[in-house]
């Protein structure tokens, strides 16, 4: 063979069988076929060869490049394949590989002479590392001094099933020539829209084009917002029917309704209206579109949004991301992000201070809360930083006059949180795994203290009978002598953590006595209930517990999610004129129902209607925690529950009007429009996203109407604006127009 090869018999009978073959001198099976097959050489396969563009029978035309592509797989390993080019060119080419691939596909192209005729052949060969050679079936072209074939055309549409109108269609067209033909030259798109409410059709026809030298593909991108809108009648639906076009240098017309390259599509025209306007000749189905309300504003850096707060006054959202630890600011007329806030770790719960000055963040990857000034530039004062201190409950039983202390610890990490009238902070605390309850909290301060004073909320109810044993909060410790003989209470002065008393070691009775003594000068502020044990399944909460706090902030109300239907959760109201809770009760007592959750939670000016968002309706209670109506979901689940800010308080005959409103999120992405003296819907605003987080309300901006504001007058006004936070991680701004709601009659 000229390189020095002693070949086997088996190989050398392969060798003459090839060279035969090549020779024409005999007319075998084993040389024609996809693969010429070593058929003397059973342990060594051939390769698997290829070629992929372009195909057999195609024209190519006369002047220009022809773009060959191949491709070869063997176990071995492909060490080469061989282009032999036959006809109106004879041309080989030698693609190596090195080092040799099992699979391998490669690029490679030859010029077509200006004037050539006839026929083209190309003939491809692999070999691998043992020698063993595979050919592919042959591919055979037409020589043609014009371009007579159209081009493959793919079309791609992304676009949601329900948009806001500040969202974009987007559709991209791609087209691929025929190798060696005259190139790409434009593509169009025709997208043919009908609003399913008007009789009338929209026709968007774009279109680019491709200049400079020609290429065999070409990708062209169209965007818009959704056409053909009516944005006083939201939702509004469109069905849009879309066509891809492509054009080579030749004038040749290749058409697309889908993504896929292998289906030869012509063009044709389709005549809306008076005018013709190109399509493709192929049966498609319209997409069907949803125009619906509001503006979703995605924060920067992405994260994990807890909570929002709306500040009115200064036409700003404040969220709180959980992942980022930092407040981001929404400006709420534009929809755009603002600066940003570095705060403790985790930040969940929000809300304002009473002056309107400070927002107060809940700092739940740790037990802080942090105070955010807003005069000026938004920014944490580190020196106002408040960290909650830990606090515990205990018990002390009598065991065959032996006494026995207990404790009991829970989470305190801050979670929601509001400020009373009296400038109290009342926080939930987060539940986690190594501390899986949480509680409620008061923090409370006076100008003769030194640091403020962190206390379990607790009432009577929070304890059940049991003649053997004493509760005990707001102590720092109980212990009890090795023997049992004694008991000894520690604690501190309200206000001064350093001053420390104690009860000494002494009998139940005489301890409990020492610090009543205590109590009595102000050094102590223990609670205790003889005869009685804590019942946790009234004081521990172990799901999500939000807060909402009464425009007065003369009542704040807490309401636990409760995790199923064996652990219900509970709504908790707490009065600032008296400094304790004012009542607590089951929300199984509250609706009829052990297994309801709490995903939402609202009072309104004065405290005398309080709002609950359930998987299965809203609850609507007065003071005293009495139900006083409710409205059932269409579907069940959804979060969020907001009153309308200017609800009057509220009387059972209070006549409806434009201000007994309420707002809850429902799962079939709509918030409900319903009326708190007949507990009916006057109304649902359809959105984008279904709220999963925190919703608010507010009035409109001064931008709003025209500049007009809170101003306006008549259906075509805004007249309340919806935040809430999406299960997208963006916060949506919805406008709520007067014509959005229902006149009751």
């Amino acid at each position: 063979m000229g390189d020095g090869r002693i070949l086997e018999p088996g190989h050398k009978a392969a060798w003459i069988l090839r060279l035969l073959c090549t020779l024409g001198i005999v007319a075998l099976s084993g040389c024609e076929g996809d693969t010429l097959y070593d058929a003397v050489s059973p342990d060594v396969d051939p390769p698997v060869v290829g070629v992929l563009s372009p195909q057999d029978g195609a024209d190519v035309q006369a002047g220009v490049r022809l773009p060959i592509q191949v491709s070869a797989t063997d176990e071995e390993g492909v060490s080469s394949i061989i282009l032999q080019i036959t006809g109106a060119v004879t041309e080989t080419i030698t693609l190596q590989f090195t080092p040799p691939r099992t699979e391998v596909q490669a690029d490679t192209a030859i010029m077509v002479p200006v004037g050539a005729e006839g026929t083209l052949q190309i003939r491809a060969t692999g070999i691998n590392t043992e020698g063993v050679q595979g050919q592919a079936e042959d591919v055979l072209l037409s020589i043609t001094s014009v371009d007579g074939m159209a081009p493959w055309v793919s079309l791609s549409v992304e676009s949601m099933d329900r948009m806001e109108l500040s969202d974009s269609i987007r559709v991209t067209i791609r087209a691929f020539d025929n190798p060696g033909g005259s190139g790409i030259a434009s593509t169009e798109l025709t997208a043919i829209v009908t609003n399913t409410d008007r009789a009338d059709t929209l026709v968007l026809n774009p279109s680019e084009s491709f200049q400079g030298q020609a290429s065999d593909t070409a990708a062209a991108e169209f965007s818009f917002v959704p056409p053909f809108i009516d944005d006083t009648r939201l939702p509004d639906t469109l069905d849009i029917v879309f066509f891809g076009i492509a054009y080579d240098r030749e004038g040749n017309c290749g058409g697309a309704v889908t993504d896929d390259f292998t289906d030869e599509v012509a063009c044709t025209e389709a005549e809306i209206g008076s005018t013709e306007y190109p399509a493709a000749n192929a049966v498609t189905e319209a997409r069907r579109i949803i125009a619906v309300s509001g503006r979703t504003s995605m924060p920067p850096g992405g994260g994990n949004l807890a909570d929002i707060l709306v500040d009115t006054l200064r036409s700003r959202v404040y969220a709180s991301n959980l992942a980022l630890n930092r407040i981001q600011i929404l400006q709420a007329g534009p929809g755009t992000w603002g600066s940003e806030v570095w705060v403790g770790a985790e930040p969940w719960g929000l809300a304002m201070t009473v002056d309107g000055d400070s927002l107060l963040v809940a700092n739940s990857g740790g037990t802080s809360i942090s105070f955010v000034s807003l005069v000026g530039e938004p920014e944490e004062d580190l020196d106002r930083r408040f960290v909650a201190q830990n606090n515990s409950l205990f018990e002390v039983e009598v065991l065959e006059n032996k006494l026995q202390a207990y404790f009991y610890d829970f989470s305190d990490r801050p979670q929601f949180i509001a400020q009373d009238a009296e400038g109290r902070l009342l926080f939930s605390t987060r539940p986690t795994s190594a501390a899986q309850t949480g509680t409620v909290r008061v923090a409370s301060t006076l100008p003769t203290w030194v640091e403020p004073e962190t206390k379990l909320v607790v009432v009577g109810e929070d304890v059940v009978a049991d003649l053997k044993k004493t509760t005990i909060a707001h102590v720092d410790s109980v212990q009890t002598a090795v023997d049992g003989s004694c008991v000894q209470i520690w604690d501190h002065r309200p206000g001064f953590q350093e001053t420390v008393v104690t009860s000494e070691c002494q009998p139940l009775d005489q301890a409990l006595a020492a610090m009543d003594a205590h109590r009595a000068v102000g050094d102590s502020d223990i609670w205790y209930v003889k005869g009685s044990r804590w019942e946790m399944d009234r004081l521990a909460l172990r799901d999500t517990t939000f807060v909402a706090a009464s425009g007065d902030r003369e009542w704040v109300a807490f309401g636990e999610g409760g995790t199923g239907a064996h652990d219900t959760g509970r709504i908790t109201l707490w009065n600032s004129n008296s400094a304790t809770i004012h009542s607590r009760l089951l929300v199984a007592d509250l609706v009829n129902n052990a297994s309801e959750r709490v995903t939402g939670l609202d009072l309104n000016e004065d405290g005398s209607l309080g709002s609950a968002s359930g998987n299965y309706a809203s609850y609507y209670w007065s003071t005293d925690l009495r139900l006083q109506g409710s409205v059932t979901k269409d579907v069940p689940g959804g979060a969020g529950a907001v009153l309308h800010p200017s609800l009057p308080s509220f009387t059972p005959g209070m006549p409806s009007s434009d201000l007994t409103l309420a707002f809850v999120g429902q799962d079939d992405y709509t918030v409900r429009i319903l009326d708190t003296t007949h507990f009916t819907e006057r109304g649902q605003i359809h959105i984008r996203d279904r709220i999963v987080g925190s919703l608010r309300v507010g009035p409109p901006l001064p931008t709003d109407n025209g500049g007009l504001g809170a101003a306006c007058v008549g259906d075509d006004c805004v007249v309340l604006k919806l935040y809430g936070i999406t299960e997208v991680g963006g916060v949506v701004i919805v406008d709520v127009w007067r014509r959005d709601i229902e006149d009751l009659i």
